[in-house]
C-alpha cells in the first residue's frame, strides 16, 4: 500500500554516542518516561518529523524489510551514529528505542537504518520486578555495616599480611628478670621447719586448685641466686638440705587458691577497623564485608605452640577479648578463653601455654652416693678377681696356692684402686647424677620473654584491597536470599544479579524473555547519566 500523508507523521531521532548496547550489562535506569526522553535526546544528531510509520514487529508490508528506516541523509552522515528513537504519531505517543546494526547507503539522498529494538529502555517504565531469589545485589550504604553481610564470595584473597596496627599479645612477666620469681619447694622435718619458717616458707595448702604438700618459698629472679644458696647452707649446716625437693621458676609466684586466678583482657585490636596498615602502604575499606572473614581474620597463638584463626564476625564487641586464666604452682599454665560465638568459646577456639623451667642445685646425697657406689664397685672388683683366680685354678684341675691366689685377688684391687680410675674400671657402675632436676623444654621462651599469647589481625594485601573493593562496588555482594531486589538503593549505580526473575507488565513475549535474561546474566543500573564512569573506591556511595 502506498504512504500517504498520515502514514508520514512518526517522529525520528538518529543519536550518537549513546552508551547503551544489547548485552545489557550496563542499563540507564529510569523511573518516568519523561526523564528517559529528555536523557536521549540529549544524545539526537539528525532530527526528522515526518518518517515512514516504523513497524516493530517482525512482519512487515512486502515491499519494506524488516526492522529498516530510512532517512534523508548520506550514509557517511550517520557511521558514526548508534542508537535511534521514533514515536508513531498520530497513533500514540510512546517513545521506541533501537539499537542500530548496519548503515546502508542507498543513494547520496537516502540511507537505510537497520535496527533492534532495545527492549529494556522501550518498555523501562511498562514492568515490574518482584521479589525472588537474588544472588548479588548492592546493599544501600546504611546497611553496609560490618558483618552484616557475610554470606560467602565467589572471589579469593590471593595473598594475606599481617595489619601492623591491629596486633597485641598479653605476656606475663615481660622479658625482663625483673618480671620472674624463684621457688624453693622442701618437705620439712623437725630440724629444717624452724629454718624454713623463718625464711618465709607456706605450708602444704591448695594452689590454683592444686594440692601441694610442699612448703614453698619464693624469691625474686634478681635476688634468687644468693638467697636461695643462703637457704641451702643454713638447711646444710643442720644436715637438712635434703628437704630440698624442687626448685622451679615462674612469672609468678604459687598463688594459693582453690581456683584459677580469673582475668578479663582486651585488647587493642578493632575488629571494625576500617584503616589497614599494610606492607603495601594504609589502605582505608569502603565495602565493610572486607572486614568479615576470610578477607580478614585474627591469629592467636601461644608461646607453648597453640593457635587458633577467630572470624572478626563472630567476636563479642568492637575488640578483640577474652579471659585469661591463671594457674601458678610448680608449673605455670594460663588459659586463654575468648569472647567468641557469643558464649564460652569451644575447646578448639582456647589457647593454652604452659612452662616448667625447674632449676639445678646440689645436695649432700652426691657426696653419699659416690662413695657408696666406689665401695660396691671395690666389692665388684675383689669378687671378680677372685673368682677368675680360682676359676683359672681349677680350670687346670688343681690349685697349686690357693693362698696365694687371693691375696693376688687382693693385690690387683690395691692396684686398681691406686690407679684412681673408679669410673673406668668396669662401667658397669654409674654416679648419680650430681645435680637435681633439670630444664625443661620451655626454658628457651621462658628466658627470652615469650610467656604468653599473641594476636594479630590478617588482611589482604594492598593490591588485593583495591582489587575485592572494587569488585564489590561494581558487583555488590553476594545475597542468596529471596526478598524484593534493590533497583535503585545506591547514588550512582546499582548491580542486581536474579534468579528466575519474577517479572511482570505489558511487555511482548520476545521483549520479556530479553529482559529476564538481563536480569539473570546481571545488570548494573545505572542512575546517573555519566554510565561506565567510575573513579574508585567509594565512587557509589
Amino acid at each position: 500500500m502506498p504512504e500517504t500523508t498520515t502514514t508520514r507523521l512518526t517522529k525520528v531521532r538518529v543519536l550518537k554516542d549513546v552508551p547503551c548496547d544489547d548485552t545489557y550489562t550496563d542499563v540507564r535506569y529510569f523511573e518516568d518516561t519523561g526523564s528517559q526522553q529528555g536523557f536521549f535526546e540529549g544524545f539526537a544528531k539528525h532530527t526528522y518529523e515526518n518518517a515512514a510509520y516504523q513497524r516493530v514487529n517482525d512482519q512487515v508490508a512486502p515491499y519494506r524489510e524488516l526492522l529498516t528506516l530510512r532517512i534523508p541523509a548520506v550514509a557517511d552522515d550517520v557511521y558514526d551514529c548508534n542508537y535511534i528513537m521514533f514515536q508513531n504519531q498520530p497513533y500514540g505517543n510512546k517513545w521506541f528505542y533501537a539499537f542500530i546494526r548496519k548503515v546502508n547507503f542507498v543513494s547520496p539522498n537516502c540511507t537505510k537504518i537497520d535496527y533492534e529494538i532495545d527492549w529494556f529502555q522501550t518498555y523501562m517504565c511498562d514492568f515490574e520486578v518482584h521479589p525472588c531469589m537474588v544472588l548479588r545485589e548492592h546493599v544501600n550504604p546504611g546497611d553496609d555495616i560490618p558483618f552484616a553481610n557475610t554470606v560467602p564470595e565467589p572471589f579469593q584473597v590471593t595473598k594475606y599480611t599481617v595489619d601492623i596496627g591491629a596486633t597485641d599479645e598479653y605476656v606475663i612477666g615481660g622479658s625482663s628478670l625483673t618480671g620472674s620469681y624463684c621457688t624453693v619447694a622442701a618437705i620439712p622435718n623437725k630440724i629444717s621447719l624452724p629454718i624454713l619458717e623463718g625464711a618465709g616458707a607456706v605450708g602444704d595448702a591448695l594452689y590454683s586448685g592444686i594440692y601441694n604438700g610442699a612448703m614453698y618459698i619464693s624469691f625474686p629472679a634478681l635476688t634468687a641466686p644468693a638467697a636461695v644458696k643462703a637457704l641451702i647452707a643454713a638447711l646444710a649446716a643442720v644436715d637438712a638440705a635434703e628437704c630440698i625437693c624442687g626448685i622451679f621458676m615462674t612469672p609468678v609466684p604459687p598463688i594459693q587458691g582453690t581456683d584459677a586466678q580469673k582475668t578479663s583482657w582486651t585488647s587493642s585490636i578493632n575488629v571494625n577497623g576500617e584503616t589497614m596498615h599494610t606492607v603495601g602502604g594504609t589502605y582505608n575499606v569502603h565495602n565493610k564485608k572486607l572486614l568479615s572473614y576470610p578477607f580478614c581474620y585474627i591469629e592467636g597463638t601461644s608461646d607453648s605452640g597453640d593457635e587458633a584463626i577467630y572470624k572478626p564476625e563472630l567476636v563479642g564487641g568492637n575488640a578483640f577479648g577474652g579471659t585469661i586464666y591463671t594457674m601458678a604452682t610448680n608449673t605455670f599454665g594460663l588459659k586463654f578463653v575468648p569472647d567468641y560465638m557469643g558464649k564460652d568459646a569451644l575447646p578448639e577456639n582456647s589457647l593454652n601455654y604452659f612452662a616448667v623451667v625447674n632449676c639445678t642445685w646440689r645436695g649432700q646425697s652426691y657426696e653419699q652416693a659416690s662413695t657408696a657406689n666406689a665401695v660396691r664397685q671395690l666389692n665388684y672388683l675383689a669378687h671378680s678377681t677372685i673368682n677368675t683366680a680360682l676359676n683359672e685354678g681349677l680350670g687346670n684341675n688343681l690349685i697349686p696356692n690357693p693362698i696365694g691366689a687371693v691375696f693376688g685377688a687382693i693385690r690387683g684391687i690395691n692396684e686398681a684402686s691406686s690407679a684412681n680410675d673408679m669410673a673406668n674400671v668396669n662401667g658397669q657402675f654409674e654416679l648419680p647424677v650430681q645435680h637435681f632436676n633439670s630444664s625443661g623444654p620451655d626454658t628457651l621462651n621462658y628466658t627470652s620473654g615469650y610467656r604468653g599469647f599473641h594476636f594479630r589481625r590478617y588482611c589482604p594485601n594492598y593490591e588485593d584491597l583495591e582489587r575485592l573493593d572494587t569488585l564489590f562496588d561494581l558487583f555488590g555482594y553476594q545475597v542468596n536470599k529471596c526478598k524484593m531486589p534493590n533497583l535503585t538503593g545506591r547514588p550512582k549505580w546499582n548491580y542486581v544479579q536474579l534468579q528466575k526473575p519474577c517479572i511482570t507488565g505489558s511487555v511482548p513475549v520476545q521483549g520479556m524473555m530479553a529482559i529476564k535474561a538481563a536480569f539473570a546474566r546481571g545488570v548494573r543500573l545505572w542512575h546517573v547519566d555519566e554510565i561506565g564512569e567510575y573513579n574508585g573506591p567509594g565512587d557509589n556511595g
